[in-house]
């Protein structure tokens, strides 16, 4: 018998409770005791499917910039077809429906002559749209716009326009909803986009803007409401427009370039934390009048071939009031990374006043980091964090030597008092890290173990697909 995939959840009643409650003992038991057996799809604990499911939406805002399929999964709509129990795991997580993607591709028609006319489609129903707004409830809304593969048209069919223009209308009227907008590689000849910006002035909401690829968002007056917009991501290609514009570049704190490209930065007068990767713009390699900002945090990722490009900012860059900075490295691992850049650039010429320093897999020799370290006389916080294997052992600094310097040494990093280190090899153990920690709480006392900052996992993955 067929049924309506848009029908509403079953009532309490049901048969499949979203929670099962059982006494300590029990619990204990079946710790105790750990079975072979395969829970069955309608038996699975409700925090294990809960961490199922964003794990999935997760990975589908991770896929947009380079997805390359037909059809694009929509997945809290699938999960909620699997049993009656799974549909009602999804539909009481709301927070996941809120995250809406939006496909936009180009449908081509050929003539008998083969010659094409190329329209371009959102490919998701406007009824479906309204399936997520609903079943989000309340929650604000992550909207995602990005390119599929094109699709052939067959000859007779209509045209899309109303299809797609309906599908903007609907996602308009929820435009007060919108927390994050990530607009990736939509196509060029998509005239229609504009219109989604055009006339709004409700994004009181929107928190956060992405931009894979050049699209003029300068121009929208729209984004004069987002009293809130504080988070800016920009692809590339993607240059802020003049300060003139109507965008809100003094509301910007967070600010994530994927180029290493710190003239853009003294548009944003009040940022003071960003993110960048990749090589510098064209545009640097010309001289540039001296910048000073008051970035207080920078997290730069680079490659062995990318990071010969940091000396271009010797006398260009000054950050006075710099405190963390992290370091990531990407990509494979095939020489050291040259601490003389890091020494020279990013710590002697732009701070001497470094607290936190965090380097990420950073292919570097021991006595390299060490002589990084031996300057930062006001460091309160390392965190290290060797190379993932196959990789040379010179290149994993986290060693016997480094240990020994810092339970023997006490005029080295005198004032630290977090550490957040994680080694692969077995010639460093806790053994002796405990041991160095035992010397070190004679002069310091060390905090809670450190952490570093949530997003690291989700921005190396992203960044290993823009740095090459």
């Amino acid at each position: 018998m067929s049924r309506d995939i848009y029908h509403p959840p079953y009532s309490s009643s049901s048969g499949f409770p979203l929670s099962t409650s059982s006494s300590d003992s029990s619990e204990a038991t079946s710790l105790a005791a750990p079975t072979e057996r395969p829970a069955p799809i309608h038996g699975v604990p409700l925090d294990v499917l809960e961490e199922i499911f964003t794990s999935l939406i997760n990975s589908l805002v991770l896929a947009v910039d380079d997805y390359h399929g037909d059809r694009f999964p929509f997945s809290m709509l699938t999960i909620s077809h699997v049993c009656v129990y799974w549909r009602d795991v999804s539909y009481s997580l709301a927070s996941l429906w809120s995250f809406i993607f939006v496909p936009v591709r180009y449908l081509i028609l050929r003539d008998e002559h083969r010659r094409e006319r190329r329209d371009v489609d959102i490919s998701i129903p406007p009824a479906l749209i309204n399936i997520y707004l609903q079943r989000s409830k309340d929650y604000p809304l992550s909207l995602f716009l990005f390119r599929m593969h094109d699709a052939m048209r067959r000859k007779g069919l209509r045209s899309t326009e109303d299809h797609t223009s309906d599908a903007i209308a609907v996602l308009r009227t929820q435009a007060h909803r919108w927390r994050e907008l990530y607009i990736s590689s939509v196509p060029s000849e998509f005239k229609d986009l504009p219109k989604l910006f055009t006339g709004l002035r409700n994004l009181t909401s929107l928190e956060r803007l992405t931009c894979v690829k050049p699209f003029d968002v300068w121009k929208f007056r729209a984004f004069t409401t987002a009293t809130n917009l504080h988070w800016l991501d920009l692809g590339e290609y993607v240059r802020p427009g003049s300060i003139s514009s109507p965008f809100p570049y003094t509301q910007i704190i967070h600010l994530i370039l994927r180029s290493l490209d710190f003239q853009s930065t003294s548009l944003f007068p009040n940022i003071t934390n960003v993110t960048m990767y990749g090589t510098p713009p064209q545009h640097f390699l010309s001289p540039s009048p001296a910048l000073t900002s008051n970035l207080v945090s920078l997290t730069i990722c680079l490659t062995y071939f990318t990071q010969e490009h940091l000396p271009l900012y010797r006398g260009n860059v000054s950050l006075p009031r710099l405190r963390d900075l992290t370091i990531i490295y990407v990509g494979p691992v095939r020489n050291p990374f040259k601490a003389e850049y890091l020494t020279q650039d990013l710590i002697a010429v732009f701070s001497h006043r470094i607290q936190h320093l965090t380097l990420w897999r950073v292919p570097i020799c021991v006595k390299d980091l060490i002589t990084i370290l031996e300057p930062l006389t006001e460091l309160r916080h390392l965190g290290v964090h060797d190379p993932l294997p196959p990789v040379y052992r010179p290149y994993c600094p986290i060693s016997h030597e480094l240990i020994q310097r810092l339970a023997t040494d006490p005029l080295f990093l005198p004032h630290v008092n977090s550490l957040d280190l994680m080694w692969q090899w077995h010639d460093v153990d806790e053994g002796m890290v405990m041991d160095m920690l035992l010397y070190r709480t004679g002069s310091t006392r060390f905090a809670k173990p450190y952490v570093p900052p949530s997003y690291l996992n989700g921005l190396i993955e992203q960044m290993r697909r823009w740095v090459v």
